[in-house]
């Protein structure tokens, strides 16, 4: 922020230039400012400001209430906020974003030192160049890249970003809409040089600059760690808070006004996702894509109460299906049926996707995040879905069970996010049909445990609480049978049988945390499901 304050002091020495002794007599201080002596000024006196101004004759108005359009990839798409003139361990990012999808690269925030490469980046990417979604969350800290697989968020919706590192003891950790996302403990040991400059929405990445398309707000950086639970505080309740390094209400002053949205619109989007749904459902109908349609994926949770049973999620235009049949994942798209065994079946929770390439002709399915027995290819899967039709949702025959966060996309999700969202319910929001603005078209008697899901994710605070009783509950743990802390999570185990809540040893987790890896079959999870984690809020 050093350009922005070099600029209020040269408008500054303007005003002592003109400065009359009588302060009070000439209103010299600004915005309901004070006049007040001081023989230590060269003018005699200083202005008190009130809390809605700043600067030594309070001729700025400093307000929190804004955000800012980053509208294109152009050179000048960002925003420069000078040199930092003090070296620090530790930093905490935290803003608002809202991102569209198409872009392989979202920029946040990037530290160049003088004469070096950057010191420290911060953004999110896609997994592959067709930048259909975001797949991860990368950064580089003094050279040491990190990353983890995320869920995609780049869907036109506010969500909070909080990002904290120290160089002193090489943990990260990353919050998204106040849930933690991933914990990392890196060989990123050091200290960050001052003299640098600070940009935000603008990266390099192997020679390539990246700007950020999309908005932001309350975007602040401190030369702290700050803890989960005050970053979780932060996005729950947004206010204003000034940042040591990053001061959201002084950014306005380095850009053009057209680029500043007032009101602020940045609010949490997740109010209205948390619920579930009993099917069988009398015919719900949701308006379809406005656009023809060449790319579909869906995913959404199922608790199935039947062994066996024929569940059809929803159909598109009457003739195009999802659903399960027995133990099988099933689907109908235009005329070509077509079906994967998952062996376990849908018994209680799990996370189901299917992924259609309309250009390709090919359909994936996902069962407990990972792809069951990869793509299905036919030549009459190469064809279109037309505009203006109707989604029916929930149709049942003789299945049972509970239905909660199914999110359609006129685009394919990144496989990493498919395995990320399998971590729990989340505030997310497909394209052409999501969770949040399903409720209003369905019977009020057909919801349920409306706030109280047992598979969505709580925030930080909720789930340190969970991890306590779990090494509360199983204290020998520790030491011997798992080395580490053992960790409250929503995943699985060997057998496949269901996703709950369990205690697990770290080493069944993915490195970033956040739920079981099945790609590894590790024997490592320590507890059996327990009903009490869950209930915890």
């Amino acid at each position: 922020m050093e350009q922005v304050r070099r600029m209020l002091d040269s408008v500054d020495k303007a005003f002592s230039s003109q400065a009359k002794p009588d302060c009070v007599k000439k209103n010299l201080c600004n915005g309901a400012g004070r006049c007040l002596a001081d023989s230590c000024e060269a003018d005699g006196f200083k202005c008190k400001c009130s809390d809605n101004h700043y600067g030594k004759y309070c001729q700025y108005e400093k307000f929190y209430d804004y955000d800012i359009n980053f509208p294109n990839t152009t050179a000048n798409n960002f925003i420069d906020l000078g040199t930092i003139e003090m070296d620090f361990k530790e930093f905490t990012f935290t803003a608002w974003i809202k991102f569209n999808p198409g872009f392989t690269k979202y920029p946040l925030v990037s530290y160049i030192a003088k004469n070096t490469t950057e010191m420290f980046a911060l953004a999110f990417r896609s997994d592959d160049t067709s930048g259909t979604t975001i797949g991860a969350f990368s950064g580089n800290l003094l050279g040491q890249h990190v990353d983890t697989n995320t869920i995609p968020i780049d869907d036109g919706y506010w969500h909070h970003v909080g990002f904290a590192w120290s160089g002193v003891t090489g943990e990260w950790i990353l919050l998204i809409d106040g849930v933690l996302w991933a914990t990392r403990n890196v060989s990123t040991v050091g200290k960050i040089s001052s003299g640098g400059v600070l940009t935000i929405g603008k990266i390099i990445d192997n020679g390539v600059v990246y700007h950020l398309v999309g908005n932001v707000s309350l975007v602040n950086l401190w030369s702290t760690a700050k803890t989960g639970g005050e970053i979780e505080e932060i996005a729950k309740r947004p206010g204003s808070r000034d940042g040591h390094l990053i001061t959201w209400f002084m950014v306005k002053d380095l850009i053009s006004d057209l680029r500043i949205i007032r009101p602020s619109t940045a609010a949490f989007s997740g109010n209205g996702t948390n619920y579930e749904i009993n099917l069988p459902l009398a015919n719900v109908n949701y308006p379809g894509p406005y656009k023809t349609t060449r790319f579909l994926s869906s995913c959404l949770w199922f608790y199935g109460s039947n062994v066996d049973g024929n569940t059809t999620f929803f159909v598109y235009d009457t003739v195009n299906i999802f659903g399960i049949s027995s133990v099988d994942m099933v689907s109908t798209i235009n005329g070509f049926s077509s079906k994967r065994n998952t062996v376990k079946g849908f018994r209680q929770w799990h996370f189901l996707c299917i992924q259609w390439n309309g250009i390709a002709g090919t359909v994936t399915y996902f069962y407990d995040g990972y792809a069951v027995d990869g793509k299905i290819q036919n030549e009459t899967l190469k064809t279109q879905l037309p505009p203006g039709k109707n989604f029916s949702i929930g149709l049942g025959e003789d299945g049972i069970g509970k239905l909660t966060q199914l999110n359609i996309w006129d685009y394919e999700i990144a496989a990493s996010s498919v395995i990320a969202m399998s971590s729990g319910g989340f505030n997310v929001h497909g394209s052409v049909m999501s969770w949040r603005s399903l409720a209003k078209y369905v019977p009020s008697e057909s919801i349920m445990n409306y706030w109280n899901s047992s598979i969505y994710l709580p925030g930080f605070t909720v789930l340190a609480k969970r991890t306590k009783w779990c090494n509360d509950k199983y204290p020998s743990t520790n030491d011997t049978l798992c080395p580490g802390r053992l960790l409250a999570r929503l995943g699985g185990h060997i057998a496949r049988e269901k996703l709950e809540w369990r205690c697990f040893c770290p080493e069944a987790l993915y490195d970033a945390k956040y739920t079981y890896n099945f790609s590894t079959l590790s024997p490592s999870y320590y507890s059996k499901y327990s009903a009490q984690i869950g209930a915890m809020n």
